[in-house]
């Protein structure tokens, strides 16, 4: 929590320094007169000081923050006060914000509305501008003496805590992941006993169409078999980030993967992000937070086991799926083509600053760059482009 500060206002840098003249010319010019005033003047700045610095304040302070906000929404925030006893010393107020935020909102407090018992409502509006977990406070009130020579800063209250997350910019629709995924649904082909072809037969029922009778469990029952509708699961997509901690261009990346994330959901498939090697955070199509939350926190990181990651991948998931990788070095596409053999489709997006040199992007991955973090819909649009031109 801050600090108490004490410091004079123009006033009381007047009174300060009217002091000082008025000594040094007493001196001067051997004025006793003058004396007295100096030292009248100087105790007064003193006793305004003390006066400043001791003055309670009756209040309590409570404040509205989201939960949560993504990076480049405004974000309103609601500070409510209340007085519990006579509080006219207050003249003014500040709420620290984090830099990212923008400017430190300040205000001057209406004493009028703050009489004992009082209630007010302070609003204020910030734009964050950077993914995390941040500290919202504390509220800082401004407490002056009679005379307004001197002015105390003292916080009242607590912290909030707000999560930022990632920027997430819309995405035309695409085909692309529609004719890779085969539709929004898919079956569930990999048997989980010897004899699954009985586990899908159940006995007639009148209004059954006939192409769904099941002849060889008929035969076998000797009673009327249709087939049951096959199980079926929400298709299934992989975020996989390979950027090292501190390179400038992480957010960018990290802002495209989280509107990848929500396209995605959108579309019906489930969302799995690879915080690492071996931590990985899967949210439903209907609820994108955990994903959102862990880019949110993301501290950068490298595919390090790049085989490891493959066989998880084989083993996690029954069927080929689409793979998005974001990296910063277009030659790692290379090292990672064992995960692409099971993607479909395996998707790269490159954070060059620049161009992408598409000879230099390795089969079967499709890959376009990334300039920065307002290029994240346009990157996407090239993405498409150039698909659909080699269709």
């Amino acid at each position: 929590m801050s600090a108490r500060t004490l410091r004079l206002t123009r006033r009381g840098w007047a009174l300060a320094w009217a002091s000082a003249v008025i000594l040094v010319l007493a001196v001067l010019l051997t004025r006793r007169e003058g004396l007295f005033i100096a030292s009248f003047l100087a105790i007064v700045v003193v006793l305004c000081a003390l006066v400043a610095s001791r003055q309670r304040v009756p209040l309590h302070v409570g404040r509205r923050v989201p939960s949560d906000a993504h990076c480049g929404d405004r974000v309103d925030i609601v500070c409510e006060i209340q007085a519990a006893g006579s509080s006219s010393a207050v003249t003014g107020w500040t709420d620290a914000v984090p830099r990212s935020f923008g400017s430190t909102p300040h205000g001057v407090m209406p004493p009028q509305r703050l009489a004992r018992g009082g209630r007010t409502a302070i609003r204020y509006a910030v734009v964050p501008s950077v993914r995390g977990w941040y500290d919202v406070g504390p509220f800082q009130v401004t407490v002056s003496d009679p005379l307004g020579a001197c002015e105390s800063s003292r916080p009242v209250g607590e912290t909030s805590r707000m999560l930022v997350l990632p920027r997430v910019s819309p995405l035309a629709p695409s085909d692309l992941l529609a004719s890779a995924g085969e539709g929004r649904r898919r079956d569930r082909t990999r048997p989980t006993a010897p004899r699954a072809d009985e586990l899908i037969a159940r006995d007639y029922r009148p209004g059954d169409p006939l192409r769904r009778v099941h002849w060889r469990a008929t035969a076998r029952h000797g009673q009327l078999m249709v087939r049951q509708e096959e199980p079926q699961a929400d298709p299934e997509a992989l975020l996989l980030l390979d950027v090292a901690p501190g390179q400038k261009r992480i957010d960018a990346l990290v802002d495209m993967a989280a509107s990848l994330a929500v396209h995605v959901a959108g579309m019906g498939y489930r969302v799995t992000f690879a915080e690492s090697d071996s931590s990985w955070v899967t949210a439903q199509p209907s609820d994108i937070r955990d994903v959102l939350t862990a880019l949110a926190v993301w501290p950068g990181g490298a595919l390090d086991a790049e085989r490891e990651v493959a066989l998880r991948i084989e083993q996690r998931f029954s069927d080929s799926i689409p793979i998005f990788v974001l990296t910063t070095d277009a030659d790692r596409l290379a090292a990672l083509n064992a995960i692409a053999v099971r993607a479909a489709p395996a998707i790269a997006f490159v954070a060059t600053g620049s161009g992408l040199d598409q000879d230099a992007v390795p089969a079967p991955w499709i890959a376009t760059g990334l300039a920065d973090r307002v290029d994240v819909s346009a990157s996407w649009e090239r993405l498409h482009r150039s698909v659909a031109h080699v269709r």
